[in-house]
């Protein structure tokens, strides 16, 4: 029976080793954690996304800034507001928006927020929406369409399926 249990033992002990070996390591952590979208009133919408980012071995900067357009700008977070859970650019809702990355990272003299190799952070984008002569039934996202980044002085940037999450829920009015 100790026969057994050692030749068991042995096999787990081979898997846990092989499993770990095929597991990938990653240094760099960036994902979404929360996406929401709240009607204010008779007159707003306040979408928030929580977002985590660090590296194990490079500093990183993150915007702060933000700007609502589909196109990729260097040091600026962009996104857009549609009103279809599979946005489109013909779904481009019209209204007014402000948006602002938040975080307690340190803010850097570039304007972004700086996060030291080995540390992560949360960050917030939080954009007011007030539409456009919006209709009651009326449905709105929040879709993130660039989050440009430096790791080690190097640009960056998550590609469209690491955005997809980056998503809030359809909210309607």
């Amino acid at each position: 029976m100790t026969h057994t249990f050692s030749k068991q033992m042995g096999i787990f002990a081979l898997l846990c080793s092989v499993i770990y070996l095929m597991s990938p390591i990653s240094t760099q952590a960036y994902f979404t954690t929360h996406q929401s979208a709240q009607k204010i009133g008779n007159s707003a919408i306040l979408f928030t996304v929580d977002y985590v980012f660090g590296s194990g071995s490079y500093d990183m900067e993150l915007p702060i800034l933000t700007k609502q357009q589909t196109e990729r700008e260097s040091g600026y977070l962009s996104y857009q507001i549609y009103d279809d859970a599979e946005p489109e650019e013909n779904d481009v809702v019209s209204g007014e928006a402000t948006g602002l990355v938040l975080s307690n990272a340190t803010i850097s003299e570039n304007t972004t927020y700086s996060i030291e190799s080995g540390a992560t952070k949360k960050m917030t984008l939080v954009v007011l929406f007030v539409p456009d002569s919006p209709i009651a039934g009326d449905k709105y996202t929040l879709q993130v369409e660039a989050l440009p980044f430096l790791i080690g002085g190097t640009e960056n940037k998550l590609n469209t399926p690491e955005l997809r999450p980056y998503t809030t829920n359809l909210i309607s009015w």
